[in-house]
């Protein structure tokens, strides 16, 4: 008995930093708007939709002209470089077909400026496919988002009402500390009038020791729990939820079959799947167009100066047609990789629809069952209140033993505590069934 009060002592000196942390009062709502806002895995889901943002703006632009402007500045004694410079420069005299010329020419300085205009006429389909695919990996980042969204909101309910549970668990037992503590001071009363054995108040006795040190239990329970909200909010104060679990839920009027609907067309990570496959069937439009000649239009404007200011200047305009003949099986290599994605894309989403079905069924029943063991542990805890008052009675006037005191005491705490259970397995169902439909607003 000794060994087991150390150790809780110990375990609260551990959590003595918990304890000593700034505490702040939070209603669901509240914790549920802190922990969108905090969430690193949520923040890194929103960075998501911006990087594909950015690809639909680079899939976008491939619609379009590319004007580029280019400056460079050279320096060379090379034969062939110079003769070709002193030509743009416009520079070329007699004197430089001279064979002394031509072979040690004299260093020529070149300032180069050029506008390129690069135009894709055909591609096969290629930037149509890009266009689209673009919008569906958009698609994809939202529906992740929306997805890890409602996995923090699950989160955070069950961290809250987990806490909320751990705080009833504290108040059942300081009202079981409390009963206990009446009862044996009625048995010691009685006791000195020799009305008791002396078995009866050593039982007693022991009985208020295990409910104290279970009680000293909950409350470090409770501590814990507030720290696991305090985590699931992403806050470095201790959150203290702020509510009852009793008055927290309200039932559920969907049916089955309608939530299954609404989960197969609003889930986060089902709408994610299906743009991905979409996502891979443009995928497979982009190898095959590789297939297909490329066409392009080009044109450019030059100017070449020496240092002393002169200028040479040329343009060329012109159309290139790229027909792929021969490559080893590269195309063909790139087109099986992006089939099989899609096919990989359309397995792992009939998966998924089974999966989504399977989760809403398995937490509907549960919610369900839950609703019903709230009904039943609700007349429970009033017969075992009304049976402890009846045989806290008969054990006054000798009527019953104090076996059956110490099981009508534990009854209560029993089924106090089951009750909270009930609530909270309610709540924490509601809140993963609102999870697989895609959000609470669909579940009522």
């Amino acid at each position: 008995m000794k060994l087991k009060f150390l150790a809780f002592l110990l375990l609260i000196l551990f959590l003595a930093p918990i304890l000593a942390q700034e505490e702040k009062k939070v209603t669901f709502d509240e914790a549920v708007s802190i922990a969108l806002e905090n969430n690193n895995l949520l923040a890194s889901a929103k960075n998501q939709i911006e990087k594909a943002k950015g690809a639909k703006l680079e899939a976008f632009s491939y619609r379009f002209p590319k004007l580029d402007l280019s400056l460079s500045y050279s320096r060379t004694d090379n034969p062939v470089y110079v003769f070709m410079g002193k030509l743009t420069q416009e520079q070329f005299s007699m004197m430089d077909f001279a064979i002394d010329h031509l072979n040690n020419p004299s260093p020529l300085t070149n300032y180069q400026g050029r506008i390129s205009f690069a135009l894709p006429i055909y591609t096969g389909g290629k930037i149509a496919s890009y266009n689209r695919a673009s919008n569906f990996g958009l698609k994809v980042s939202e529906n992740k988002f929306k997805e890890a969204k409602e996995s923090v909101i699950e989160g955070v309910t069950n961290a809250f009402y987990g806490a909320l549970l751990a705080s009833q668990a504290v108040k059942v037992y300081e009202e079981a500390v409390a009963t206990a503590r009446e009862h044996e001071r009625q048995i010691s009363l009685m006791h000195k009038e020799d009305l008791v054995l002396d078995s009866d108040l050593l039982r007693m006795k022991v009985y208020l020791k295990d409910v104290e040190q279970e009680l000293l239990s909950k409350k470090v329970d409770y501590e814990i729990a507030k720290s696991y909200l305090s985590y699931a909010m992403g806050v470095d104060y201790q959150a203290v939820p702020d509510g009852d679990l009793t008055t927290s839920y309200q039932i559920v009027n969907s049916d089955l079959e309608t939530l299954i609907k609404i989960g197969e067309a609003q889930r986060g990570e089902l709408l994610a799947m299906e743009n991905l496959l979409n996502q891979a069937k443009e995928g497979v439009k982009i190898k095959r167009a590789d297939y297909f000649p490329q066409i392009g239009f080009g044109a450019s404007y030059e100017r070449d100066y020496t240092k002393e200011g002169d200028f040479g200047k040329n343009w060329m305009v012109g159309i290139e047609v790229k027909i792929p003949i021969f490559d080893a099986g590269q195309r063909k290599g790139a087109l099986i990789q992006a089939k099989s994605d899609e096919l990989s894309a359309e397995s792992y989403l009939a998966d998924l629809r089974l999966k989504t079905d399977l989760e809403i069924k398995e937490s509907y029943l549960k919610l369900k069952a839950s609703e019903e063991k709230i009904k039943v542990s609700e007349s429970q805890l009033e017969q075992a209140k009304e049976n402890q008052r009846i045989v806290s009675k008969r054990y006054e006037e000798g009527l019953a033993n104090i076996t059956e005191l110490l099981d009508a005491d534990i009854t209560v705490t029993a089924t106090a505590l089951s009750r909270s259970k009930a609530y909270f397995d309610a709540l924490s169902q509601k809140a993963k069934l609102a999870k697989s439909v895609g959000g609470a607003s669909f579940v009522n």
